[in-house]
């Protein structure tokens, strides 16, 4: 039951279309460096959240969502030029995706600040859907997971 609720959730934030072609970033080497030490800032910030909430610790959870939200690495060591570069460069639903979770951030830390657990938790869930989707979509190659069953060998 619960793998039917998963697949029915992810149902509604992958693609409406599954026969369009996946979307290929390619950034210079630079900027993805950049792109990759935001993502593991990001990965680090949602990890410590799960027990910041367990622990009832809503100002750090209020702190990490605020970081989160303002963006970290991307926002403040881009260079003028490679901001024009990569809001260029990026599909539209990869920066709709970001936008969407960035938001979610923002009134996570809202929620923290007003102790409000179930819409913290809320708020966590809707952000990692958007990490999901953004996986799924523009790097599954990276991810098993979210790779077609058909691109595995069976023996």
């Amino acid at each position: 039951m619960k793998k039917v609720i998963l697949f029915l959730l992810l149902l509604q934030v992958l693609p409406l279309s599954a026969t369009e072609d996946k979307a290929s970033i390619e950034l210079p080497k630079d900027i993805s460096l950049l792109l990759q030490q935001e993502m593991q800032q990001i990965r680090q910030g949602m990890e410590s959240l799960t027990w910041l909430v367990a622990s009832g610790n809503f100002s750090a959870v209020a702190k990490v969502a605020q970081e989160l939200e303002a963006g970290y690495i991307m926002k403040h060591k881009l260079s003028k030029e490679q901001r024009h570069l990569l809001v260029a460069t990026l599909p539209s639903g990869f920066k709709a995706l970001d936008q969407r979770f960035h938001a979610q951030a923002g009134l996570l830390a809202v929620a923290a600040q007003q102790h409000d657990a179930e819409l913290v938790n809320f708020y966590i869930y809707k952000m990692n859907e958007a990490c999901v989707a953004c996986h799924a979509e523009y790097v599954s190659d990276r991810f098993e997971g979210f790779s077609s069953p058909s691109s595995h060998s069976h023996h």
